[in-house]
Order: structure tokens, then C-alpha cells, then sequence
């Protein structure tokens, strides 16, 4: 009895070690498991490093010696928003910071991104360019938008909201102030023509001041 008792404890000690072992294995592979991972995510990583950074140092290397031209373009749209909300500003006798992205007003900044983006191709390839009849054909089309579609489409807001209000009494009951239709939206002839002139024209300055 008693060696019988002895044959299972044995059994149940090998039992034991070889789960212990089983484990103590499992262990190491995923420990190998993950320090293989490891290193290749590090590998990765630092090659993606090396590769940005190879990429950024190149930028910054050019960008030392020739301003990119799209940024001049930004400039240009960034200057003519700023001299919008100074205008309109002084002319309403209001200033909100929401002004800066309107799509109304004197200058228009539309079209004096279009012309810039068309002095800058003029200037670079010439006239006689492919690239200068899209850039033209483009900014006329820019600012026949402004002066016709997105204003008329301003004028129909005016006045379905005044038909609104005359109407409001009667059937609608309550003013509901969320439902009036944005009314500023093109350009005049003048607002167009004075983005033209600003875009154009001091695109033609800061190009001969960067790049002449």
C-alpha cells in the first residue's frame, strides 16, 4: 500500500516537473518571441527616423536656398484676408475674428490667389506657356464665380430672407433666427478687380525680391 501511495506521488512530482518545464519553455519562446519583435519594430522605426529626417534635413536645405512657390501664393492669400478684415472692420464699425474666413468683401481674396498662382507661372514660364493659359483660364473662372454665381446667389439669400420676414407673422409664427440664409457671399466687380491687382502685383514684388 504505502509503495503504491509512493509510485503516485512520484508520478505526480514528474507530473509537475515536466509542466514546469513545459512552461518554463513556453516562457523563453515567447520571450525570444518578443525580443525578436522588438528589435525589428526598433529596426523599423529607427530607419523610418533616418529616412524623415534625411527627408526634412533636404527640405529645410532647399527651402534655405529657394522659397517654394506655393508658399508665396499663401502669403499672398493670408495678406489680402488681413487687409479684408481691416476694411471691413473699419466700414461696419465691428471687428470679429469670424471675418477672416468669409468668402465676401474688398479685396476679393479668391481671385488674389488665382492671379498670384498666374503671376508666379507668367513670371517662371513665360506667357507662351501651357501652363500659363491653365493658370489664366483658371482665374477667370475664379473670378466670373465671384462676381456672378456666388454673388448672385448672395442676392437670392437677401431677398428669400426678406420674403421670409414679411411672411413671418403669418405663417411661420416665431422669428427663427437659424434659419436665415447667408447673404454675403460673392464680390463686386470692384472687389474682384482689387484682388486681381493686389495678388498679381505683390506676387510680382516678392518674386523679383526671393528669386531675382
Amino acid at each position: 500500500m504505502s509503495s503504491s501511495n509512493n509510485q503516485e506521488i512520484k508520478s505526480l512530482i514528474q507530473i509537475f516537473i515536466l509542466f514546469f518545464v513545459f512552461l518554463f519553455y513556453s516562457l523563453l519562446k515567447f520571450l525570444f518571441f518578443f525580443l525578436l519583435l522588438g528589435r525589428s519594430l526598433l529596426f523599423l522605426f529607427a530607419t523610418m527616423f533616418q529616412y524623415i529626417s534625411q527627408h526634412i534635413q533636404e527640405f529645410f536645405t532647399t527651402f534655405s536656398e529657394k522659397i517654394p512657390f506655393f508658399l508665396i501664393v499663401l502669403c499672398v492669400g493670408l495678406f489680402i484676408q488681413v487687409i479684408k478684415i481691416v476694411i471691413d472692420s473699419l466700414v461696419q464699425k465691428n471687428f470679429s475674428f469670424s471675418q477672416f474666413f468669409s468668402s465676401w468683401g474688398f479685396p476679393s481674396s479668391h481671385t488674389g490667389v488665382s492671379s498670384s498662382l498666374t503671376m508666379i507661372v507668367l513670371l517662371e514660364q513665360g506667357i507662351y506657356s501651357i501652363d500659363f493659359a491653365i493658370a489664366f483660364c483658371f482665374s477667370l473662372i475664379v473670378a466670373y464665380d465671384a462676381m456672378n454665381v456666388r454673388y448672385q446667389s448672395g442676392q437670392h439669400a437677401r431677398y428669400l430672407n426678406e420674403l421670409r420676414k414679411s411672411l413671418q407673422g403669418a405663417l411661420l409664427g416665431e422669428d427663427d433666427k437659424k434659419a436665415t440664409l447667408k447673404e454675403r457671399l460673392g464680390h463686386t466687380p470692384l472687389e474682384v478687380l482689387g484682388g486681381m491687382l493686389i495678388g498679381g502685383g505683390l506676387t510680382f514684388i516678392l518674386y523679383y525680391l526671393l528669386y531675382v
